[in-house]
């Protein structure tokens, strides 16, 4: 298995990444495309520069040939399954993550409330945020 790196502009990234994409055409003179390879897809922005988003999609299928020119083939990507695994968060990584929830517009941090409220309330957010997503 090879994985493959190649940039890819916003528009057909954006359709592989909702689903909408499942394959792409490609110049193939300068690689071997296999079944089960994996794809690095780079977003780029207008200018060709990267946008630090990529995507990974595994390679099902690989057309050539049937009138397409020689150095041309058609990809097929697998469907993405993301499998989301519980994480257990300690205290002070919820304390940090809701410190820009507490952080006032003068820069200062609210004193009166509690460390206890916040983490309280971070994991009730946390469950709030399971629940949805069941």
């Amino acid at each position: 298995m090879s994985i493959h790196h190649l940039k890819i502009a916003r528009q057909p990234f954006e359709d592989l990444v909702s689903g909408r994409k499942t394959g792409e055409v490609r110049n193939c003179a300068d690689r071997e495309f296999r079944e089960g390879d994996q794809v690095e897809l780079f977003l780029i922005d207008e200018t060709g520069n990267p946008a630090n988003k990529s995507i990974v999609r595994t390679i099902t299928h690989v057309q050539r040939g049937f009138g397409l020119p020689d150095d041309i083939c058609v990809l097929s990507y697998a469907a993405q399954v993301v499998e989301l695994q519980p994480v257990a968060l300690s205290d002070e990584q919820i304390l940090e993550a809701m410190r820009p929830a507490i952080y006032r517009a003068d820069g200062g941090y609210v004193f009166d409330t509690a460390k206890e409220d916040v983490i309280t309330a971070g994991r009730a957010l946390i469950d709030k945020v399971k629940e949805l997503n069941q």
